[in-house]
């Protein structure tokens, strides 16, 4: 099984910084000190501008999180002194194994459902004893989603690992700010960590081409 790619620190960061310029500019009420702890800034009224920035800053945050956790265990390590309470390597660990208990699981109700199937077939008769050990598999991967997704959050907020959701994200991200009216110049801008003088046809181009391979991936 083939492991999902991580997200990149580079694009993590720019957007990041991307979208936080581009929530203060449109909320300018909120106190500026206020992007230094992302959790707790206030929610703007749905269905605005700001509330789309809101969300996309929020998971940009703590996506983000991971790298500078990692960077200042690097850099404290180097000085003697590291600061082991921010090194999540054990934690991110065990979330791979879940998520690989988690399909191996899945596999195992589909080999069962299989062997349901088949002895229903030859012996006309449904199997209870079978479709029970079905359930109870199920049901074991059903926690394990459960607790993959409480783990998956930083400070109540989800986090994303992969690079997969972190392109489902940006698609996701890119609908809501057309949505409500950013034109697709600054979509592409932001969601980019372009600068608007920069963002010429070649670069909507890729990036409508990158949004719509997401889309049409069934995601």
């Amino acid at each position: 099984m083939t492991a999902p790619k991580s997200t990149k620190k580079k694009d993590v960061e720019r957007v990041y910084s991307s979208v936080e310029r581009a929530f203060s500019a449109e909320v300018p009420e909120y106190p500026a000190e206020l992007v230094f702890d992302v959790p707790g800034i206030p929610e703007p009224r749905p269905g605005t501008r700001g509330h789309v920035l809101w969300e996309a800053l929020r998971t940009a945050f703590a996506t983000r999180a991971r790298y500078r956790r990692r960077d200042i265990v690097r850099v404290t390590t180097k000085r003697g002194r590291p600061v082991r309470s921010l090194d999540d390597t054990q934690r991110y660990a065990a979330i791979r194994n879940l998520n690989r208990a988690l399909a191996l699981t899945q596999g195992a109700v589909a080999l069962l459902q299989d062997a349901i199937d088949i002895a229903e077939a030859e012996t006309r008769t449904v199997q209870k004893d079978l479709r029970g050990e079905v359930d109870d598999v199920a049901a074991l991967g059903r926690q394990f989603g459960e607790v993959l997704a409480r783990m998956s959050l930083f400070r109540g907020i989800r986090q994303l690992r992969t690079l997969r959701e972190w392109d489902l994200f940006i698609s996701e991200t890119a609908a809501k700010m057309q949505e409500v009216g950013f034109s697709s110049r600054e979509v592409c801008g932001i969601l980019t960590g372009t600068k608007p003088e920069r963002v010429d046809r070649a670069t909507m181009e890729r990036f409508r081409q990158r949004v719509r391979r997401q889309t049409e991936s069934g995601t």
